[in-house]
């Protein structure tokens, strides 16, 4: 148990940000060499920005999807202790990553060591394989595992230890947009304004900047998207603060376009579903299974020269097309002569909960859980939206132990190794049986 919280430590003490190239490369090869010393068969890919582990013979394959680059920690005065600095007390393992996704990641590694060590034992043989793909590049949009499926075949099922238990069959699509307002020369009264260090990341702080030079900020709690409940946009309190400006600037401020695009935002997007600024809700069923609710959220703000950029967040049902969202945001901001700048998507999936290799693990789950497996829509967004034939499984039990990409991101060591175990008998219920999984 130790050596897994060990090897955790270390990896979380890796400040693999996502877009820093360097450290997340190294916290690939961590991984890797984790993998070598346990005697696994470990490659590279992508360009060096995949790294496979594998272990087992046979022509079938059991995928697991993790990555080791994390979101941006925010404002480090708010942490507790240092992000890339872990700390272990007795019941916990604070660091960012420790969720989302080093914890599970290592858990998983761990498990198939157990995997491993169960066939050498009791001499049963691996007649499948697993592979452990980890990404460095999850964070910026999964560029690196579609670089990935172009030049290797895909496993024939996984799952990705990045979202919640159950079992999640129906992922969520993912879309990004930046779009962007002119600003006046005259007349403006904020100068400056930042908030937002990943898309898909409600900010904890939003900073501005007054013409006369003074500077101010308003605070939040940050959170992913998918968790809007746990989450206090800064943005929206940003908002509300700058109507509380006093004196000349009062007056000014009602002016100023910066101004005016805060306020729409806080109203259009502060319920979370969009219902305000006229964008597409979900009929809620897909395929005769409950597909989620549309969530949006600006997750970014920040003028560079003499345009104002706004990144708008959001988790998709299956049944919503990204053209109604685009047409409803210019029709929101129509008067602001808004443009659409970026746009980042990945689909909705769907996989059918009838699949062999999903009873396997929802029996997995039944077993150690004690309780029956439910199938649920994951918010997240995942490699296993794209890696066929993936779902997503854990690796935390709903939002009340979910810290990903929270201050004080942490894991209880007890669930860790509760996901070492449960991801061991999921390798297990597969890869010694004669019987195909397909």
């Amino acid at each position: 148990m130790y050596d897994l919280v060990e090897s955790v430590s270390d990896l979380i003490r890796i400040p693999s940000v996502s877009g820093d190239r360097e450290n997340c490369l190294e916290a690939l090869y961590y991984m890797l060499q984790r993998g070598d010393e346990f005697g696994f068969s470990v490659s590279l890919a992508a360009d060096g920005r995949i790294g496979i582990i594998e272990y087992g013979q046979g022509s079938e394959a059991l995928g697991i999807l993790t990555h080791v680059d994390v979101a941006h920690a925010g404002d480090y005065t708010l942490w507790d202790s240092p992000p890339f600095q872990p700390v272990v007390d007795a019941d916990r393992i604070y660091g960012r990553g420790a969720v989302d996704d080093k914890g599970p990641a290592m858990a998983a590694l761990f498990a198939m060591a157990d995997v491993a060590e169960l066939s050498r034992r009791y001499g049963l043989p691996a007649r499948k394989k697993v592979r452990m793909i980890i990404g460095t590049e999850q964070k910026a949009g999964g560029g690196d595992m579609r670089d990935y499926l172009l030049t290797h075949r895909p496993p024939d099922y996984s799952f990705s230890p990045d979202g919640m238990f159950p079992l999640c069959n129906v992922e969520m699509g993912s879309f990004n947009v930046l779009i962007s307002f002119p600003l006046e020369t005259e007349g403006q009264v904020l100068r400056d304004v930042r908030a937002g260090s990943n898309p898909e990341t409600v900010p904890e702080v939003c900073k501005v900047t007054l013409n006369d030079g003074r500077t101010f900020a308003a605070r939040g709690s940050a959170g992913h998207i998918s968790m809007l409940a746990l989450t206090d946009n800064a943005i929206f309190n940003m908002a509300e603060a700058l109507e509380s400006l006093r004196g000349r600037n009062k007056a000014k401020i009602r002016r100023d376009t910066t101004y005016r695009i805060f306020r729409k935002l806080k109203a259009g997007f502060f319920e979370g579903n969009g219902r305000r600024a006229g964008l597409p809700g979900s009929l809620g069923r897909y395929k005769n299974e409950y597909s989620g609710e549309n969530v949006y959220a600006p997750t970014a703000i920040f003028r560079q020269k003499d345009r104002l950029f706004v990144n708008i967040n959001a988790r998709l049902s299956p049944d919503t097309r990204e053209d109604q969202v685009l047409t409803a945001i210019e029709r929101y901001f129509r008067e602001d002569i808004v443009r659409i700048d970026r746009i980042s998507s990945q689909p909705a999936s769907f996989i059918s909960r009838n699949q062999p290799f999903i009873k396997a693990m929802a029996e997995a789950y039944e077993h150690l859980a004690e309780r029956p497996a439910e199938y649920h829509v994951d918010t997240v967004g995942t490699y296993a939206q794209i890696v066929p034939n993936s779902i997503v499984f854990g690796p935390t039990f709903g939002d009340e132990d979910n810290l990903r990409h929270h201050v004080n991101e942490s894991m209880s060591l007890q669930h860790l190794k509760y996901l070492e175990t449960l991801y061991e008998r999921v390798i297990s219920n597969i890869i010694f049986l004669k019987r195909s999984f397909r």
